[in-house]
């Protein structure tokens, strides 16, 4: 559903934008993207550019465009006054760089008045032409563009403000499970950043050149025969141009033209590996076996340098994808790893929201139920266009993240609901779904639609395990930070890969536990219980020692 035509009118963008003449031009610069750019982000714009609002690009008709906004209250002698003057700019700093402008105003202009017959005439005169697009045109335009028309036409209050108290509500309302002093980094950390496209991301994927260069060089003593080969391709990855967030996709590339460049000397490579093989087979010398071996073993080597920038196929189906399920058993640390993650995102000046399947409490439809969490009184579908407009904006995806669905009063609701939200954002370009789901709930909240989307992986889905990838360092984390001494015994304990298990752990720790190879689980809540049911008791000023829990139990 997009936004009703009979409100995008100039005075409603008024009533929807304090700050009118920064939001034309911000509005004027996607259109300008969309209409004449091919929706590409490579532009450059500098503060207070003269003339033009973004540096000249050149288009694929090989014509070097910009677009000049103006927005006007009323239309006098000063209005074309100003269009003059940023003609003038444009001409004095780039003539001979420019082709097109493309003039953007609210206002119907009399093309024939003086001054502007004369500011056409300038640029003419210089090489420039001048396109006049105005108010009804723009508006034209801006209802072909639903998430433009719903961000600068829609009352709404997405601003920093309102994402900010998302995030800290929601946080809030994790209570325990989040903790907002210490957070120990796993692999999914990362592989977050790669489906939010961070800046963390983008310093992964150009940090994999390095990285390649440095595995190279580390055996470029062995590779006496082929050092101009090895000098060479370091160079060419070293040269390979960064990726940024609008060029992200491009890092898929590289293996690619690693292969490519260097085609002719991965064959003669292949070749002489295929003949010394074959001089192994025929050689009956024990010595020059093993020589031969040693030889074989470094030009295998060096054929798998063209992959030596491949992605994994998990890292580009999160790079790709618009949704990721992240499943894992209890206490392995899910809550907090979209805690953590749309937290960082508020504090890098980014866009994040968080919401938490215990606050889907009926069986409405869960797009009404976001709507209502979120506390926006419009269509779910203009909202996901707004934060759409908004990640173009910025230049930056907005993950919305659902943490534990599966704790929600009534799971079918999720069934079809996350198929629906799935088919509404797979076609925008800055909307990103993050959901995360208790292993073993999959059938009660997954429809077969997203089932058949995660095996055909156009739906992105990891499995969390806690700290079992790094057992001993996270181990030794939650300790130093508790100010618990490490135990190796510690260190082998099974339980203590789950991060609420240890972060109990810590919280109940006693001076006996240590060196305890007989501690376990049951020794642990056996605590829990005790320290719990003393609470109970001095909460409610019982004198005598009873154990509550249990009795709490018998009566169920």
């Amino acid at each position: 559903m997009s936004v009703n035509k009979k409100v995008i009118t100039w005075q409603q963008f008024e009533i929807c934008n304090s700050d009118k003449r920064n939001a034309f031009e911000s509005m004027c610069r996607l259109l300008f993207k969309h209409t004449y750019l091919n929706n590409i982000n490579t532009y450059h714009s500098n503060a207070n550019n003269p003339g033009v609002e973004i540096e000249p690009v050149l288009t694929e008709s090989g014509k070097r465009i910009s677009f000049q906004s103006k927005y006007f209250e009323k239309l006098d002698s000063s209005c074309y006054s100003q269009i003059q003057h940023s003609a003038n700019s444009a001409i004095k700093y780039y003539s001979g760089k420019l082709d097109v402008i493309y003039l953007y105003c609210n206002l119907d202009l009399t093309t024939t008045s003086k001054t502007y017959v004369k500011t056409v005439s300038d640029l003419k005169n210089n090489g420039i032409e001048l396109v006049l697009i105005s108010n009804n045109t723009i508006l034209d335009q801006v209802i072909e563009e639903p998430a433009i028309a719903s961000y600068y036409f829609l009352a709404h209050n997405l601003d920093e403000n309102w994402f900010y108290e998302n995030i800290t509500t929601s946080l809030n309302a994790l209570g325990t499970r989040y903790n907002s002093k210490f957070n120990v980094t796993t692999s999914l950390n990362q592989y977050l950043d790669l489906f939010s496209c961070n800046d963390d991301a983008i310093k992964f994927l150009n940090g994999k050149k390095l990285e390649a260069i440095r595995i190279i060089k580390s055996h470029r003593w062995k590779y006496n025969e082929n050092r101009h080969f090895i000098d060479s391709l370091c160079r060419f990855i070293k040269n390979l141009d960064d990726v940024t967030i609008s060029t992200i996709s491009d890092c898929f590339d590289w293996s690619n033209r690693i292969k490519s460049e260097f085609s002719n000397d991965f064959a003669r490579i292949t070749d002489k590996l295929n003949s010394k093989c074959k001089e192994l087979d025929e050689c009956e010398s024990r010595k020059e076996k093993q020589k031969i071996k040693r030889e074989i073993c470094i030009l295998q080597e060096l054929c798998e340098f063209d992959m030596v920038l491949e992605f994994e196929q998990i890292e580009k189906n999160l790079i790709r994808n618009k949704m990721l399920i992240v499943s894992g058993n209890a206490g392995t640390g899910k809550s907090q790893l979209f805690a953590f993650n749309s937290k960082k995102a508020i504090q890098n000046g980014l866009n994040s929201i968080l919401v938490l399947g215990q606050t889907f409490i009926n069986n409405q439809y869960v797009e009404s139920q976001i709507s209502s969490i979120l506390g926006i009184n419009y269509e779910f579908d203009e909202f996901l266009y707004i934060i759409e407009c908004l990640g173009e904006i910025h230049n930056q995806p907005v993950v919305i993240y659902i943490d534990a669905v599966n704790e929600s009063n009534y799971r079918d609701i999720w069934k079809n609901g996350l198929s629906r939200i799935y088919n509404k954002i797979k076609n925008l370009n800055y909307v990103r779904l993050a959901v995360s789901v208790r292993s073993g709930y999959e059938s009660f909240v997954f429809d077969n639609n997203v089932i058949n989307l995660q095996a055909s992986q156009a739906i992105t889905n990891i499995h969390h395990t806690g700290f079992q990838e790094n057992s001993i360092e996270a181990v030794r984390e939650f300790l130093n930070f508790y100010n618990i001494p490490f135990y190796p015994s510690f260190s082998i304990s099974y339980e203590l890969t789950n991060p609420l298990f240890l972060l109990l752990f810590c919280k109940m720790y006693k001076k006996e536990y240590e060196g305890n190879n007989l501690f376990n689980i049951y020794m642990l809540f056996e605590e829990l219980i005790n320290e719990t049911n003393n609470e109970l008791l001095k909460e409610n000023n019982i004198l005598i020692n009873k154990n509550i829990l249990i009795n709490l139990r018998k009566l169920q």
